[in-house]
């Protein structure tokens, strides 16, 4: 085990990365900080007025209790007219998304009733329970939070690459097939219809662990040869066809074996097989050639400080 000062920074950056996630998800799920004490009070406020008219013609609104009564059909919600249960979700949707404040315009035995409901803080009106009404419940939060969670994943791999290499531009340079791959798989996604749901919601995750690999094998290697070399260009050359060649194999063997998923008939493992593979396909291709480039092109300054510092290496030509 070892004790140095170095180590115990490592695993105090650990903690606090582990922290930071910890508290943004408690965030995302709970609303509130963990210190944040639960807010009381947050119950359903629901009103109702209805029109009353006078024997003189004039117009007069009444508070009344119970808002519903069997029988009242929703005539609109906010501007949306409500026809079927179609338009009736959409304006349940479009409304709660607007305001806080619900509208609702009810027809209750020939008489027009105004609804105004109040929800608590975060809260929607959901027209279905059950296992299909959580399924659907969590798509639409999965659908909510995608850049979020895109964001979070590339932020966590570039704060961990910002530490492993003292660089920030390194995550830059690394990401950049990762993002690549993510805008076509998302493409791929919208061309053929498939959704954001929760069987692709690891797709993220997985496939930038998976992805980030492929980049990390040929940064490490050019770092190793320019300490003996001192040239880049050897050094891109000979990482290629060094670890290039692990990198290809490695790739092959992971992408046609996550292939296979595509004939299970269980949804899941199809529709992550594919995509999984589309993924590692264009992570590893932009490895072999888009990472190269840039290395080449910019000279970034963690791989060209780091020339001819070895101390206990020497080139051996045989």
């Amino acid at each position: 085990v070892d004790h140095s000062m170095e180590a115990l920074g490592g695993l105090a950056i650990i903690i606090l990365i582990r922290t930071f996630l910890s508290l943004t998800l408690f965030l995302e799920v709970e609303g509130r900080w963990p210190w944040q004490p639960v807010r009381d009070g947050e119950t359903w406020t629901v009103t109702m007025q209805e029109t009353v008219v006078d024997a003189e013609g004039n117009e007069e609104k009444i508070e009344l209790g119970n808002p519903f009564k069997v029988g009242d059909r929703i005539v609109s919600v906010g501007a949306q007219d409500v026809h079927d249960m179609r338009s009736l979700n959409d304006g349940m949707t479009s409304e709660t998304a607007r305001s806080k404040i619900v509208h609702l315009a009810l027809d209750s035995g020939g008489t027009s009733v105004d609804v105004r409901i109040d929800p608590p803080w975060k809260s929607v009106l959901k027209l279905a329970g059950g296992l299909i009404g959580v399924l659907a419940a969590a798509n639409e939060a999965l659908l909510r939070n995608d850049l979020l969670m895109n964001f979070l994943g590339f932020f966590t791999v570039w704060v961990i690459l910002l530490f492993t290499y003292r660089s920030a531009a390194c995550g830059l340079y690394l990401l950049g097939p990762l993002i690549a791959s993510n805008i076509l798989v998302n493409g791929y996604m919208a061309v053929n219809k498939i959704g954001i749901n929760v069987h692709t919601l690891p797709l993220v995750t997985v496939g930038v662990g998976f992805g980030i690999d492929y980049g990390l094998y040929i940064v490490s290697r050019i770092i190793e040869e320019i300490r003996v070399r001192r040239d880049l260009q050897d050094s891109v050359r000979e990482a290629l066809v060094t670890s290039g060649k692990a990198v290809t194999f490695t790739a092959i063997t992971m992408i046609i074996s996550t292939l296979f998923w595509i004939t299970s008939n269980i949804r899941f493992n199809a529709e992550m097989g594919l995509l999984l593979a589309i993924w590692m396909f264009i992570s590893y291709v932009g490895s072999q050639t888009l990472l190269p480039v840039l290395i080449l092109l910019f000279k970034p300054n963690f791989i060209m400080r780091e020339s001819g510092h070895s101390e206990h290496h020497k080139l051996v030509h045989i």
